[in-house]
């Protein structure tokens, strides 16, 4: 505790009896309040102005950075020497897919035809698919 009100420049005298004071409340009172009622309390209370300059703190810091390094790591994936001249937008809505899953598409629902026929209306194409014998099943 002390090493925190140094490094943010708060006085870590009044910092570490107001910690000290904290865990006393927290321990008489955690049983008989909600913990939302507590943090509301030392974020509103002026006893505590040292105390809640360290949890407003910890309250912006994210916990991990597990969700960034799943993003790069699907990226990477994504796009490799292969695929490397793929726009930001392509990107983007493959990475959408691949970290949403089958969440973002219900398979079911999907129309398949109008997602070739919006393929095939874009831009002009080198390859043509025709709709014979096209589903789901075939393309899997």
């Amino acid at each position: 505790m002390e090493t925190l009100l140094k490094r943010y420049r708060l006085n870590s005298v009044r910092g570490l009896q107001e910690w000290e004071t904290f865990k006393f409340y927290l321990f008489s009172n955690l049983e008989s309040d909600r913990e939302d009622g507590i943090w509301r309390f030392v974020l509103k209370s002026s006893l505590y102005s040292n105390l809640r300059v360290l949890f407003e703190i910890y309250l912006i810091i994210p916990l991990s950075i597990s969700c960034c390094e799943r993003t790069f790591s699907r990226m990477n994936i994504i796009k490799t020497e292969l695929h490397n001249r793929m726009e930001p937008k392509t990107l983007k809505l493959n990475m959408m897919v691949s970290l949403n899953g089958s969440d973002f598409v219900n398979l079911e629902e999907f129309k398949i035809e109008e997602a070739i026929d919006l393929w095939r209306n874009t831009k002009p194409r080198r390859l043509t698919v025709s709709k014979k014998n096209l589903s789901i099943s075939s393309i899997q």
